[in-house]
């Protein structure tokens, strides 16, 4: 009996381990302050400063998760009750974090604790019930969720979609998104954050080239014009660097239809300083790059003014 539940349990304990040393690279990632342009949610930077007993919260995460991987390979039963500690402490995270702003980062890795965790309940398979802490963690969770699809106005590619007057929602395979970027870039070069959403499925590639440029230093204009030019040839990203932006294009899918969004380009304006023109949830109607725009008509000279009448 004992070496039957023992083999049944080998698969578990083995994912155990893989999903601990997972968790241990991301939270080391973090820790380092590797992974910020993948948090793309307003609480990363409101708790990357915090620490417990002056050590940051990833290197907590870093040897939770290493002394996870050692003891579910020594002991599973010594290995499950850690596990369910470390969920214990997340869902109170969680807790905080649903009456704070979410952090996509800080998902991720309560997630990962949270699959070692269940991992080692088919490994060990208690007598006790573990459906109580399981279900608490998911009740903690939940508001996270629902707070990660209407946190800011997305991932912007180029300003700063929490602070702009004006977020333009945007495909690069999408004329009138090419002509809206162009105009309103003219118009007005700060103030704007550009917030990608693929339609197409070159769209990543325009994307990633688009993002990659922008941070080389290119002006924005110019890289857009690079990406969207008929001629653009995708060059070689690699797995993670698309799967990284698959992930950011998603969350902005998702921030676009809470919005009440159909169709790009969807231009907002939010705040006190929205451009002269514009209206929330309407594409400009602007000419197509390279044709003369229209000039104001001149202003005819006002007629001097006839000299007061003097008394005889």
């Amino acid at each position: 009996m004992a070496l039957n539940r023992r083999n049944n349990g080998g698969m578990p304990r083995r994912l155990a381990v893989i999903f601990s040393l997972a968790g241990l690279a991301f939270c080391l990632v973090a820790a380092l302050g590797l992974a910020e342009h993948l948090c793309a949610t307003s609480g990363c930077a409101l708790y990357a400063d915090w620490t417990l007993w002056g050590l940051s919260l990833w290197w907590w995460g870093v040897g939770g998760f290493a002394l996870l991987a050692v003891t579910a390979l020594v002991s599973p039963p010594a290995a499950l009750a850690l596990g369910g500690a470390a969920v214990l402490a997340d869902a109170a995270l969680l807790a905080v974090m649903a009456f704070m702003a979410p952090c996509l980062n800080c998902l991720i890795a309560g997630a990962v604790f949270f699959l070692v965790w269940c991992c080692l309940v088919l490994a060990v398979r208690p007598r006790g019930s573990v459906a109580v802490l399981a279900v608490l963690w998911l009740v903690a969770l939940s508001p996270n969720l629902v707070a990660l699809a209407g946190d800011g106005g997305g991932w912007a590619i180029y300003g700063n979609a929490e602070n702009a007057a004006t977020r333009v929602y945007f495909s690069p395979s999408c004329p009138a998104c090419r002509r809206a970027v162009f105009t309103l870039g003219a118009l007005s070069p700060s103030g704007v954050a550009y917030i990608p959403v693929s339609e197409a499925p070159q769209d990543v590639d325009r994307l990633m080239a688009l993002h990659q440029d922008i941070l080389a230093g290119m002006p924005f204009l110019d890289a857009f014009r690079r990406a969207v030019a008929p001629d653009f040839q995708p060059g070689d990203q690699g797995f993670w660097r698309r799967l990284r932006y698959r992930a950011l294009l998603a969350y902005n899918h998702a921030v676009f239809r809470r919005m009440g969004g159909r169709a790009v380009p969807y231009i907002a304006s939010v705040g006190l300083r929205p451009l002269p023109g514009l209206a929330p949830g309407l594409a400009l109607p602007v000419p197509p790059p390279g044709e003369p725009r229209p000039q104001p008509a001149p202003q005819a000279a006002p007629e001097p003014e006839a000299p007061p009448a003097t008394a005889p």
